[in-house]
């Protein structure tokens, strides 16, 4: 029996040791997992500070993106208002060339019709002073012959073109002799 109870005692000490030692185990095992746990937490908290960040720079890349775009299309938008302006240049410059030629041939043309009006007008003028010789000889014939002459010269004559009868025709005068 004291056997038995020294086994009993000994199974009872070797129970309680090894509870003791499951017990510490098991402290262990907790202070593991805590440790464990704290790393976890601490590396989830890295991770979310490490996501933050790069969300920023995410952000602030997204940002320049966007602000290289603005430029981009505000250049653009420069580059095609100076292309139009050009093109507009361009036309008034070639509008006023062509105002330029169009005065020039006007004025060419204003020159060459006074010119042959002042040639008509020239013509004219010594067609008159030829048919005023004329008249002026044949009054002085017809003088020395004793006869009476009456010279009429139309210059202007605002008859219709068509008159075909007596010495106007076509707005011109003929010399009309009357002799008594």
């Amino acid at each position: 029996m004291k056997e038995e109870e020294e086994r009993s005692k000994t199974v009872e000490a070797a129970i309680a040791e090894a509870e003791a030692q499951e017990r510490q185990r098991m402290k262990e095992e907790e202070e593991r997992i805590k440790t464990v746990e704290a790393a976890i937490a601490e590396a989830e908290a890295q991770e979310r500070q490490r996501m933050k960040e790069e969300e920023e720079r995410s952000k602030t890349v997204e940002a320049a993106i966007a602000e290289a775009e603005a430029e981009r299309q505000r250049e653009e938008e420069l580059r095609l208002a100076a292309i139009e302006e050009a093109e507009r240049l361009r036309r008034e410059e070639e509008e006023r060339e062509a105002a330029k030629e169009a005065a020039k041939k006007a004025k060419e043309e204003a020159e060459r019709q006074r010119l042959e009006f002042l040639k008509q007008q020239a013509i004219e003028e010594a067609e008159r002073a030829v048919r005023e010789e004329e008249a002026r000889i044949k009054r002085e014939e017809a003088e020395r012959k004793g006869k009476i002459v009456i010279s009429v010269t139309v210059l202007n004559d605002e008859t219709e073109a068509g008159a075909e009868d007596g010495p106007w025709q076509n707005g011109t005068a003929r010399a009309l002799s009357v002799t008594t």
